[in-house]
């Protein structure tokens, strides 16, 4: 059964989209606009964007299309891979495979600028080519290929589609839009932004919407037995009609049309869904038929998916039929439906950017439903915020503390609690629950609740017990990855459910043994710095809802272990490290989407000086490192911090209640989390 419908947004999994979108349900829904000249983009600049969140990806999916055959113009889809990609006759660009995350909703804009074509994901330019293309079709279809509606199409979300003519609107990275998008100029399509009308356009263009249009409906099934779980009570037939596993089976037995059908009492005036599973037998044209009782009075004619109609008289007849005349064809049906729509709501007003409406967010608010979503609490200046905690270390002597923060301010860090085992730590968190893993030679893990102050309770043990391991982690899943002494180094990674308990379940193994190895997540990639003995520049990668041996990303600007590391979603940095014979004040940042060699970001600030073997840790805008040893051990409790998307060096945050090395921190905003 179609089920496009217009909903609002419950921003699951991550990025909230803006204000409206409309559902696909992947079984014939889809929006068809009419044919235009807008769309031919020719050879010039253009953008197209949009916000969506696909709920499975099983295969190919359609989700801007403007071919008219399979190998002309352009398409934005996705792969079985959990690749967002262009289709142009070829695959023109694409994002690395498992950028996308079924259930997070995703930024997506396809640029032309100056004949260079590039894909932006999340506002990160993950692919771009030079190939010459000259865009001539006017059909432009959202969730199917125009020129073949039905096939490859989009189940989830999409919200807030762009397409501006004329200009190249994003030439380097960008933040994502925060708010509803509008028409600016060039622009000849916006679209899917009301939550109450899915064929909404603001250009004034028409678009069709096939499926579900009426979203809302109320009261109960109107059909007698319209899933055929009592035989054929409330239908006649003008041929042979059974029940066959539950599915009403119609049978020609002549060379005529035949048809099972029944009344229904509706009220004048009112609209009504009508639906029906056309379940194909041997005849490949099964179609239902709603109208009154006179044949003459057709509301809908051979239709087989969902349909509103609006009855002038007080009986609706639905008919199914068996779409051939030939003597023994047959055709099922299941879950045929009539039932009352809801009326049309009155549009949603949003006051503009910086009108205070009177409207205040006060405490936990919150709206326990799938079909809103909720913003967050407080005013603007209170986003980004986040606590911090830093445990464990090993020099320059052995502790249990656990320290607190709050990443967007500064200021020295407060007592927390202990954890169960002094010495050496690693850590990775979700939103909230943070991990520690001991790392002197032990296996232990323990967890905390971040949002409280409370010693640590036992988690369970990773699957080996060494020096040096290295975490990260989105908000399901935890890795550790590898550890030193007692020699050999390991390859090692293991995981963890992080709102569970147990023993870690191995992973895969990274391309070499290393001891004090940094990583860093967005939500659906780790990234992994390996550091030393012998020291190295390599940088590893795992998609971290799978389990596999890691994939080489590139380089980090030197050979070196000991690094601090912080992450927003899209960015990830180290910074410190130690490359013989001395410690680092190097700062180096990735696109974490991407692959490729890390970058200079800049360097420690004079407080700091150098560092090796501290901890890093962020929300989605800030990231502050701590603690970490000077050459000739002068043990550090220096808090640093940087803002993630600028370049720069670092910036006074205050100071750790100890001095400490070797040490795990976390939080429950970092970059891995949303």
């Amino acid at each position: 059964m179609a089920n496009l419908r217009a909903d609002n947004l419950t921003g699951t999994g991550g990025r909230n989209a803006i204000d409206g979108s409309v559902f696909f349900g992947g079984a014939d829904d889809y929006l068809v606009c009419t044919d235009n000249s807008d769309f031919a983009l020719g050879t010039g600049d253009f953008t197209v964007e949009a916000w969506f969140l696909v709920d499975t990806n099983l295969d190919y999916r359609s989700l801007i299309d403007t071919r008219t055959s399979v190998n002309d113009d352009w398409m934005i889809g996705i792969r079985s891979n959990d690749r967002i990609y262009v289709y142009a006759g070829a695959f023109l660009v694409e994002s690395p495979t498992g950028s996308v995350t079924p259930g997070h909703w995703h930024h997506v804009a396809y640029v032309r600028s100056s004949g260079t074509h590039a894909l932006y994901f999340n506002g990160v330019s993950v692919a771009t080519s030079s190939t010459s293309k000259d865009y001539d079709s006017q059909k432009l279809a959202i969730s199917a290929p125009p020129y073949n509606v039905g096939a490859e199409e989009f189940k989830g979300y999409v919200s807030n589609v762009r397409i501006i003519k004329g200009t190249a609107l994003y030439t380097a990275a960008f933040t994502p839009p925060t708010e509803k998008l509008t028409a600016v100029d060039g622009t000849v399509l916006l679209c899917c932004q009301d939550s109450d009308n899915p064929i909404q356009e603001v250009t004034g263009k028409t678009i069709t919407g096939y499926g579900n249009l009426a979203a809302f409906s109320s009261g109960d099934n109107l059909v007698t037995n319209g899933t055929f779980d009592s035989a054929t009570t409330g239908w006649t037939s003008d041929g042979t009609i059974a029940i066959d596993s539950n599915r009403l089976k119609i049978t020609n037995d002549t060379t005529a049309y035949r048809s099972a059908s029944q009344d229904i009492t509706v009220v004048v005036g009112k609209a009504y869904r009508v639906s029906a599973d056309c379940i194909a037998g041997t005849s490949n044209n099964s179609n239902f038929h709603v109208g009154t009782t006179s044949s003459s009075n057709a509301l809908a004619s051979a239709v087989t998916s969902p349909v509103v109609v609006r009855p002038t008289v007080t009986t609706l007849r639905v008919t199914l039929n068996v779409g051939s005349n030939t003597s023994g064809h047959t055709a099922l049906y299941d879950n045929v439906e009539v039932r009352e729509v809801e009326p049309s709501k009155a549009p949603k007003v949003l006051p503009s950017v910086g009108v205070d409406e009177g409207v205040t967010f006060e405490g936990d608010t919150k709206i326990n439903s799938k079909n809103y979503m909720y913003f967050p609490t407080g005013d603007t200046s209170q986003r980004g915020r986040g606590r911090g905690l830093n445990g464990g270390s090993s020099t320059p002597s052995n502790i249990t503390n656990i320290d607190y923060f709050q990443i967007q301010s500064t200021g020295n860090s407060i007592d927390f609690g202990d954890l169960t085992v002094a010495g050496q730590h690693t850590a990775c968190s979700s939103t909230t629950r943070g991990v520690f893993a001991m790392g002197s030679n032990n296996n232990t893990i323990d967890y905390v609740t971040i949002a409280t102050t409370a010693n640590a309770v036992d988690f369970g043990d990773r699957t080996i017990a060494k020096n040096g391991p290295g975490a990260l982690s989105n908000n399901v899943r935890g890795v550790f990855c590898g550890g030193g002494a007692p020699n050999p180094q390991s390859d090692v990674m293991d995981y963890i459910t992080i709102a569970s308990t147990g023993n870690a379940t191995d992973f895969g193994n990274m391309s070499a043994g290393n001891k004090n190895a940094c990583g860093l997540a967005s939500p659906t990639r780790g990234c992994i710095a390996l550091g030393g003995d012998p020291l190295t520049n390599t940088i590893d990668y795992i998609t971290i809802a799978s389990t596999g041996n890691a994939s080489d990303f590139g380089d980090t600007v030197q050979a070196g272990e000991g690094y601090l590391a912080c992450a927003s979603n899209i960015r990830g940095i180290w910074t410190g490290g130690y490359v013989a014979p001395a410690n680092q004040n190097v700062i180096q940042y990735v696109t974490i989407a991407s692959t490729g060699n890390a970058a200079d970001f800049g360097d420690l600030g004079s407080n700091r000086v150098t560092a090796q073997s501290g901890a890093g840790t962020s929300n989605n805008l800030r990231g502050v490192t701590m603690g970490g040893f000077n050459s000739p051990n002068q043990f550090s409790t220096t808090m640093e911090y940087v803002t993630i998307a600028s370049t720069g060096n670092s910036s006074d945050f205050g100071y750790l209640t100890s001095s400490r090395a070797y040490t795990g921190s976390c939080s429950d905003s970092h970059g891995g989390l949303s």
